[in-house]
């Protein structure tokens, strides 16, 4: 009966050791560096991981599945199924964590959350004692919701239009610019249309309509009467003006 007690216990102990291959500590500082320093590194490695094409993740994967580290081969196909969604990124918290594993001589463990529209990934980023990479990978550990994707694209929008309107004042304002260049032909256009209100502002002389015909007071023409009457006369063959009165004199236009 005891022996089989001991059997069960030690079935036990080797289930959960294997259920629980690692064994995590938060640490703040790891053989001399500090965790602000290693979230630093997290960082350039995912900004070296997104600028890598398809074509050179292609011959990493290649060269890792020849390799003794086939742990890495896996690490850069996953990269390659999800760097679309992870591209842009945003950094978030940051965890460094001693670990011991039972498969591998795995030391330690960086967890760097990037904040992208699809929602939070994580980078997880374990490296030995040499702080050679073992492994990585990228886990989504939390999904945007609706309304947050919705915020953000009505924010966009705004940004948008916000910044098409800003563009068109800004031409509008470099086309009223365009009148003071040399050669615009805007001053000579303005001295026109200040020679134009000054006409306007002189007032025009009346022009009669059909005025009357000026006529020649005697008392004042007394004299060119007697010529006009004598040359009338003489025109006739007479002596005298008896047969005729001199009543008007008009000006005759030629």
């Amino acid at each position: 009966m005891k022996n089989k007690i001991k059997i069960m216990l030690l079935a036990f102990v080797l289930t959960v050791s294997m259920c629980v291959p690692a064994y995590a500590e938060v640490v703040e500082e790891y053989l001399g560096f500090s965790a602000d320093e290693m979230k630093e590194s997290s960082q350039q490695f995912y900004e070296q991981c997104i600028a890598a094409t398809d074509e050179e993740l292609d011959n990493v994967i290649t060269s890792y599945e020849n390799s003794d580290t086939p742990a890495l081969a896996e690490s850069y196909q996953g990269l390659k199924e999800v760097k679309s969604s992870i591209t842009n990124a945003e950094y978030g918290d940051f965890v460094m964590e001693t670990v011991e594993e039972s498969d591998s001589n795995a030391a330690l463990s960086m967890s760097l959350d990037l904040i992208c529209e699809s929602g939070t990934y994580q980078q997880i980023v374990v490296v030995d004692e040499n702080f050679q990479i073992v492994r990585f990978n990228y886990e989504l550990k939390e999904a945007a919701s609706m309304g947050s994707l919705m915020a953000k694209a009505g924010m966009n929008t705004l940004m948008g239009m916000g910044i098409v309107f800003l563009v068109l004042i800004l031409i509008c304002f470099l086309i009223s610019l365009f009148k003071y260049l040399p050669g615009s032909g805007y001053a000579k256009q303005k001295a026109l249309e200040l020679e134009k209100d000054k006409q306007k502002e002189i007032p025009a002389a009346p022009s009669p309509v059909n005025p009357a015909p000026s006529r020649i007071q005697p008392e004042d023409d007394t004299e060119l009467i007697a010529v006009i009457s004598a040359a009338v006369a003489a025109a006739m063959g007479t002596t005298t003006t008896d047969g005729f009165v001199v009543r008007s004199i008009k000006k005759r236009k030629w």
